[in-house]
This record gives C-alpha cells, structure tokens and sequence, in this order.
C-alpha cells in the first residue's frame, strides 16, 4: 500500500486502525516496552516515521491480504470440485488470551488484527455468495 505524503503520523494511525491493532500491539510488535514509543510517530511530533515502522504495518496488511485470499479461494476450489457449500464455518476467537494460548502465530498477529481480518473475510465470502457460519472457539480448532 503506498504511503500519503505529508501527515505521515495520521496516515501511520489511519493503517493500523484499518488493520485493527491498538498502539499498544504496535508497540509490542515493534519491541517497545512502552507504547509511547509508537504513539510519538503517530501524533508526528518525532519527525519522519522510521521504515521499520512501516515495514510492520505493511506486514500486517500482507498478512491480512493473503489470509481473505486464501480463505476466499479455498471456498471457492471447494465450491468448484465438490459443489456449493451450504455454508462456510469460519472460527473464530471468543478472547484475546485463548487465541494467544492456542495459536501459533498469536505474537506476530495481535488479536484485534485476527478478528478484523475475519471479519473482510466473512464480507468477502459473502459478496461471493457464500452462507457464511462463525463458529466460536474457546480452545484450538482441534480440541473442539
């Protein structure tokens, strides 16, 4: 995604609101102990808004980008080689610390960037015409 040039720091907040994260995770993710380490690039009172900065809310939306695609074309192979699915139960979680207990990759995607991307998700599906189930899980997917 290009970046808008100017207002470096509201375009920054505008992004990782799109993704979902609060400064908080952004300031985790980054390595900062305190997440006025993060917040100074968005109030743009630090200058310009260091690349690596960038580099983890492009990240993000590549991993938000990949997941929809994934979970779109995957229904859609089902749909083609088995016929319509009745509906597409997609899980989700009720949490933030059960999805950081049972999902691998809970440190390098924060909770609330999880749940918006579902969330595209389930709008993607059903612009696609798909029935769409969410089904809430307490634990990891396998232990249901």
């Amino acid at each position: 995604m290009s970046r808008v040039i100017g207002d470096e720091g509201a375009e920054l907040a505008r992004r990782r609101d799109l993704l979902g994260a609060s400064t908080d995770n952004m300031a985790c993710l980054l390595g900062y102990s305190r997440k006025q380490s993060y917040t100074k690039w968005e109030r743009g009172g630090s200058g310009e808004v260091p690349q690596h900065v960038w580099d983890e809310i492009e990240r993000l939306e590549r991993w938000r980008d990949a997941t929809i695609n994934a979970i779109l074309a995957q229904t859609k192979k089902w749909r083609d080689e088995y016929g319509q699915p009745q509906a597409v139960d997609l899980p989700r979680w009720r949490r933030p610390d059960s999805y950081a207990a049972n999902v691998t990759d809970a440190q390098l995607v924060p909770f609330g960037v999880y749940t918006r991307t579902i969330g595209l998700a389930v709008d993607a599906l059903l612009d696609a015409g798909f029935d769409v189930n969410l089904t809430w899980s307490e634990n990891a997917p396998h232990e249901n």
